[in-house]
C-alpha cells in the first residue's frame, strides 16, 4: 500500500488564500471617541493644547449627555485660558 502510494507520487495543491479586499488597517482602527476621557482632556489643558482640550470636552459632552453642562463649563474655562495666553 505504501509502495503504491509512493509510485503514484500524488500531489497536494495548496489552497488559495482567502483574499479580503479593502483596507484592513482602517477596519482595525480605534475611533478616538472611544478613547476620550476627562483625564486626557485635563492633560491637554495642562499641556496648553487648548484646541485638543476643547475638542475632547465636546466629544465627552456627546458621549455623556448627562454631564453636558459640566463639559460646557469646562469648554468655557479652556477658552478663557486660551484668551489669557494670547494676551500675554
Amino acid at each position: 500500500m505504501i509502495d503504491k502510494f509512493i509510485s503514484e507520487n500524488p500531489k497536494i495543491s495548496p489552497a488559495k488564500p482567502v483574499t479580503i479586499k479593502g483596507n484592513l488597517a482602517k477596519a482595525q482602527m480605534i475611533q478616538p471617541e472611544s478613547l476620550m476621557t476627562e483625564t486626557l482632556a485635563r492633560i491637554y489643558v495642562e499641556q496648553k493644547n487648548y484646541k485638543k482640550a476643547i475638542q475632547s470636552y465636546r466629544i465627552l459632552s456627546l458621549k455623556y449627555p448627562e454631564k453636558s453642562s459640566f463639559f460646557a463649563n469646562q469648554i468655557k474655562a479652556v477658552e478663557q485660558l486660551q484668551e489669557q495666553n494670547k494676551i500675554q
